[in-house]
């Protein structure tokens, strides 16, 4: 629960489109580069950081760095991985921009209200999974899980037992999975040893999602609007929604940014370009990717 605030949904200003220039899916690299550049472009597994011409585009860190802002980036996964690019969290503070992947909004909130020049927005860079309610929907089955598989999954890797028996006595009842039955549990066993342990975790949530009538249609991204969370003292949070308190674009979110702390993408992509773009790499090859992008994700089941 957040503290100073009821219900997370109390942060909620708006929803966000995810969608990139050329696809109603987004891919991971097309939509950082719409959060963090405000451009969208264009291409399943396509290149980060580049317009749907291949040439390179200036993020919102770049530009806030290039005006004297200290900046910062916080990520929970690789810093090479592009949705790092997005950032999850933003905020600003005295003269930082910080980018925080994955973080929790409850401590933000509170460093806001006793620092009121902060500015919050959280946002995911797409939707994932297309949650669904399925006839016998009981989300009373949810208030038993008090761990996340991750957790649990480096229990489970580290045990040197009996697997079997420590999943269903120990790992799955904290899980909130009382009575899995045996066959469950010798195929939730076999999917770790042939798959990982995270293909466990995604086996172990679709048993546990299914006792509470819930239903994904993808383990990968969709079409579907994300949740826009924007939080700031009373006069900057009356502008914010005046601003961005609606369905938005992806792109909309760092021009935003750029708004509000005097920034220019445009100058910093120029100061970017100054030099020349050869080190980018040459357009055709861009091409040659996104095609391949996109034929690899025709026959993915995602």
């Amino acid at each position: 629960m957040l503290v100073g605030c009821n219900r997370l949904s109390d942060l909620v200003i708006g929803t966000v489109r995810t969608q990139s220039s050329d696809s109603l899916v987004t891919d991971s690299a097309s939509s950082a580069t719409a959060f963090a550049c405000g451009n969208a472009s264009g291409g399943r597994l396509g290149p980060i950081g580049v317009d749907d011409n291949g040439i390179p585009v200036a993020s919102i860190l770049e530009a806030a760095h290039l005006s004297g802002l200290r900046t910062g980036l916080v990520v929970t996964t690789r810093l090479s991985h592009a949705t790092p690019a997005c950032k999850t969290v933003d905020y600003v503070l005295n003269g930082y921009f910080i980018m925080i992947e994955a973080s929790l909004l409850a401590y933000i909130k509170q460093y806001i209200d006793s620092h009121p020049d902060t500015h919050l927005l959280s946002a995911a860079d797409h939707e994932c999974g297309g949650l669904t309610l399925e006839d016998g929907y009981n989300p009373t089955a949810l208030q038993g899980a008090n761990h996340t598989f991750e957790y649990l999954g480096q229990l489970f890797g580290d045990y040197k037992g009996n697997k079997g028996a420590y999943l269903k006595d120990k790992l799955l009842p904290m899980y909130g999975l009382l009575d899995v039955s045996s066959d469950n549990i010798e195929a939730l066993v076999k999917i770790a040893q042939d798959r990982g342990v995270g293909a466990l975790g995604v086996a172990a949530g679709n048993l546990l999602a299914s006792e509470a009538g819930l239903h994904w249609s993808t383990e990968g991204h969709t079409a579907a609007d994300v949740v826009l969370y924007g939080y700031a003292n009373k006069d900057a949070l009356r502008a914010m929604k005046d601003l961005i308190g609606r369905n938005i674009n992806n792109n909309d979110i760092p021009l935003y940014i750029e708004e509000v702390l005097g920034l220019s993408l445009a100058d910093t992509t120029r100061a970017l370009r100054k030099d020349g773009v050869d080190w980018v790499g040459r357009r055709d090859e861009l091409h040659l990717v996104k095609r391949a992008g996109k034929a690899r994700a025709r026959g993915h089941d995602h």
